[in-house]
């Protein structure tokens, strides 16, 4: 019996199942995924273990497994295929859990050796970068690390400005990639030339947390921080700030623009609030200022007020700068 396997989560993932089912000659689909992605959102109302669930309702040759741990036995019976495709797994695989499956290979959807690690669509905002790639590399036991097998370079539009928008860009992309690498590989039944990556040329960013590591710094120019915004925007809730040093008032942008109409402005102006004005808010932030529409606001009983501060305590940007996130499987 021809078996596939899929580790991880996402849309793409659950979009790949039918199609599999439907367009390829394997007899069986293997899933295995965490608790943790279990419970996540893949649309506004039904979690990624419902979707699964529904799917093995219609289909009885796909089987689904919710494992903590590499450790645990089921990780056996998912290897038991002729290939393991991860896509965002939670896991770390060390070499004796690579040594089980016969050909396990991931997906990442950057340019790499650049940008590898998590949170990439957040990072690359931040910095302006705009070239991407699906890569397809069979896995080792370093972080995004493995042979090159697959890799194709794509561009993002200038206007994108929001994690949501380079993010359903490259699912797209790389759900369209996988399936003709799944079809060629079922065509040609052979595993794939490998190429080693560039180690000299890599780029590593660790996790983001959207809560954690989303506080502005209003010591930063106003360039900076109409990226750092775009980099925890849609579908995160925004970048965070305080009102006024306070310890309980504390809002999130998820949307500003640069406006140079006021003229220039000096640092010690940052954050303060200079003029409210159909619905938009005018924020000074050196050397210009920022327009913040007050829908791109959330905010908590309260109203901002001309004179406030946006501020942030020096003790948000030391934890947001210092504390490493790592997600668990479970």
């Amino acid at each position: 019996m021809r078996k596939i396997t899929f580790l991880g989560s996402g849309n793409t993932l659950l979009k790949l199942i039918p199609f599999v089912l439907k367009k390829t000659n394997y007899e069986k689909v293997l899933v295995g995924y965490s608790p943790r992605h279990a419970k996540g959102l893949v649309n506004k109302s039904e979690s990624f273990q419902e979707k699964l669930e529904f799917l093995v309702n219609k289909y009885n040759n796909l089987s689904i497994y919710c494992i903590e741990s590499l450790d645990m036995p089921e990780y056996e019976i998912l290897c038991n295929s002729e290939i393991q495709i991860s896509l965002g797994s939670p896991w770390i695989f060390k070499q004796k859990d690579i040594d089980k499956a016969p050909y396990l290979i991931h997906s990442h959807c950057t340019d790499l050796p650049k940008y590898r690690g998590g949170a990439s669509t957040s990072w690359m905002l931040m910095s302006k970068y705009k070239k991407a790639a699906i890569t397809i590399f069979r896995m080792n036991a370093g972080i995004d690390a493995g042979n090159l097998i697959f890799k194709k370079n794509i561009i993002f539009p200038n206007y994108f400005s929001t994690v949501k928008e380079y993010d359903d860009f490259l699912e797209k992309k790389l759900f369209n990639q996988l399936k003709k690498f799944i079809l060629d590989y079922v065509k040609r039944n052979h595993k794939k030339k490998e190429i080693r990556q560039d180690n000299s040329k890599s780029i590593y960013f660790p996790r983001l947390s959207s809560d954690l590591n989303s506080w502005i710094n209003w010591n930063w120019s106003c360039h900076e921080i109409v990226q750092f915004i775009k980099a925890f925007s849609d579908p995160y809730n925004g970048a965070k700030t305080r009102v006024n040093k306070s310890s309980g008032l504390t809002i999130r942008i998820r949307k500003a623009k640069i406006t140079r109409k006021d003229g220039s402005f000096h640092p010690f102006k940052n954050g303060l609030i200079y003029r409210i004005n159909d619905n938009k808010i005018y924020v000074a932030c050196a050397p210009f200022s920022l327009e913040i529409s007050k829908e791109f606001i959330e905010i908590n009983s309260f109203e901002l007020k001309v004179g406030d501060r946006l501020f942030t305590l020096s003790k948000d940007i030391d934890e947001a700068m210092s504390n490493r996130v790592y997600y668990l499987p479970k």
